[in-house]
């Protein structure tokens, strides 16, 4: 049985992380609540409604089964929603619901309250919910049977849970990569008229089976992925595979379509061979443009490169922007190793080439290594909150950096235990504050929150 005072808050657990140009200062995350009294709870599927008020909802292992829990981020406030006896495998929030599927290919659907839970419908094979989906209609894979996959789609009622389409005609094998834009989702999948056609397509839905349909053919383009909406367009990294008019192999180049096919095209190609490997596709509202990480640049959607006027480094990871600026996490190769940093831009002069920015540099540098094995702290993801415009940075070996750009203030949190690195699980900003699963005791991890 695990002791009460195996979860205090950690206030002794965090390195101060020594910042130039900026003032260093300790921060403690708060344990949000103790939910697996045997070992730990494993947070994760972190989801809200799209409601005014609506509080955090999240799954995690209790008595041996994950369940869905909601937090207003108090102890007293986070309350068990279900009682299934049937592992939840995804959540994802959509309009003013919460979707989750179980290990035994159920969908459910809750609007938050104890008695709002209802089964929506038996499958015989269920894919993890994912992507952005239109307000009030959910897209997801699915099937009545072991050996196809199809596509479905729900209102949040058992009458409204439908398929739209199914393989062949034209229809794909597995999708992915699901965004929204003006009233329609968008979706990429592999093509399937033949069973020689490996070719990835582009596809859109407005949630009937009459518009749901393939958009755009991409001759030779395969593994569609980072499908972001930004500034009214659509943005994806794909392969291109080598044509008859395209004879040489083009890896992983970004991508850009207005909807249609004579507005869908490659925007440069950035490493004709091995392939930039876009991501982070970004849109700025002080220029009015979209940026990614290409080739280990800084890009424009135009496919030019931001000339950087601080010391060259690479961009590397993530972007965000947040009041007024573009951040990014970027790399510099030293004498001693690779160098990790936060830096922001500030656009004050924009050519009409397109090719400089002015920047206003704020680098903060990271810690290279952490805890008694020297573990390696590489960035991975860089979220900002709306509202404070804080930076929250998440990397491998489940550490996390809280910057403060307004005061240059860096705080540096890290859990005590450190599981080994591999990719986390994202945390989640909800109300100003960023909520992750952490292990700090060797028991288990558990909720906490850090602002």
């Amino acid at each position: 049985m695990r002791t009460t005072t195996s979860r205090i808050t950690p206030v002794l657990l965090f390195t101060t992380l020594l910042v130039a140009q900026g003032v260093a200062q300790t921060v403690a995350p708060t344990l949000v609540k103790d939910l697996e009294a045997t070992g730990g709870s494993y947070p994760q599927h972190f989801c809200t409604r799209n409601v005014t008020g609506s509080p955090l909802f999240f799954t995690a292992k209790v008595g041996g089964k994950r369940d869905l829990f909601r937090t207003d981020g108090t102890a007293l406030g986070t309350l068990r929603l279900t009682t299934l006896q049937d592992d939840i495998t995804s959540a994802i929030g959509v309009g003013p619901l919460i979707y989750f599927t179980t290990a035994s290919k159920k969908l459910y659907k809750t609007d938050g309250s104890v008695n709002g839970l209802i089964m929506l419908k038996q499958f015989a094979r269920l894919s993890d919910l994912h992507g952005t989906h239109l307000p009030n209609k959910m897209f997801f894979e699915a099937s009545l049977t072991t050996n196809t996959w199809e596509l479905w789609v729900t209102d949040g009622t058992v009458g409204g849970t439908i398929v739209l389409k199914q393989p062949g005609n034209g229809y794909l094998g597995r999708i992915s990569n699901i965004g929204a834009l003006g009233g329609k989702v968008y979706f990429s999948g592999d093509a399937r008229d033949h069973p020689s056609d490996l070719s990835a397509a582009l596809f859109i839905s407005d949630g009937t089976p009459a518009g749901t349909h393939r958009l755009i053919d991409i001759p030779g383009i395969d593994d569609v992925t980072e499908l972001t909406v930004a500034n009214n367009k659509l943005y994806f990294g794909a392969n291109r595979n080598p044509t008859a008019t395209t004879p040489v192999n083009s890896d992983h180049e970004p991508w850009i379509s207005d909807g249609t096919t004579a507005g869908t095209k490659c925007i440069k190609d950035l490493k004709p061979i091995g392939g930039s490997f876009c991501a982070g596709f970004t849109y700025w509202e002080k220029t009015g443009r979209t940026y990614f990480k290409g080739n280990r640049d800084l890009v424009m959607d135009d496919g030019s490169k931001v000339k950087l006027l601080v010391p060259a480094a690479d961009i590397c990871y993530d972007l965000c922007s947040s009041k007024g600026k573009l951040y990014f996490l970027a790399s510099v190769e030293t004498a001693s190793g690779t160098v990790y940093s936060v830096r922001s831009l500030n656009a004050t002069t924009l050519p009409l080439g397109g090719s400089t920015v002015i920047t206003d540099k704020i680098e903060y540098t990271l810690p290279q290594t952490y805890g008694a094995q020297g573990e390696k702290l590489i960035p991975v993801f860089i979220e900002a909150d709306p509202t404070t415009g804080k930076l929250f940075i998440q990397g491998y070996s489940a550490w996390m950096l809280v910057c403060d750009p307004s005061t240059k203030v860096v705080s540096f949190v890290q859990p005590a235990v450190a599981p080994a690195p591999t990719i986390p699980t994202r945390s989640f900003n909800y109300n100003g504050f960023m909520y992750f699963s952490a292990d700090y005791t060797g028991q288990g991890s558990e909720l906490y929150r850090v602002q």
